[in-house]
Parts: C-alpha cells; sequence; structure tokens
C-alpha cells in the first residue's frame, strides 16, 4: 500500500465469502468439473510465475 493510504480492514461480506467459500462453491465446481469430464484439462497455477509462464505460452499480455 502506498504511504498515507492506508488499507481498509476487510468487511464482513467478503470475510463471509473467504471463510466459506470451500463449504459453499468447491462442490458446484468439482461438480462442473466432473459433468465435463475427465478429458478436460485443468491446470492448477500455484505462482505468479506459473501464471505469467501460461499467459506467455497463449499470448497473452499480463
Amino acid at each position: 500500500m502506498a504511504e498515507g493510504c492506508p488499507e481498509p480492514l476487510p468487511d464482513r461480506d467478503f470475510l463471509s465469502y473467504i471463510w466459506n467459500f470451500e463449504r459453499r462453491y468447491v462442490p458446484s465446481i468439482i461438480q462442473e468439473i466432473d459433468r465435463h469430464g475427465p478429458s478436460v484439462p485443468v491446470i492448477t497455477l500455484k505462482s505468479h510465475g506459473e501464471m505469467a509462464h501460461l499467459l506467455d505460452l497463449a499470448g497473452l499480455p499480463h
């Protein structure tokens, strides 16, 4: 954060979204992955470097 620009505390809705994400949203994400079949590749990016590399391979700006 820039000097003199304090970061505000997250509001209750945002904290609730993060706290409950796995319980509320992951089942539907898994259901959609299963629905579209095992032949659809799923890529898990674990770092900004991996994301940048994927964007480079796709020829997209980042």
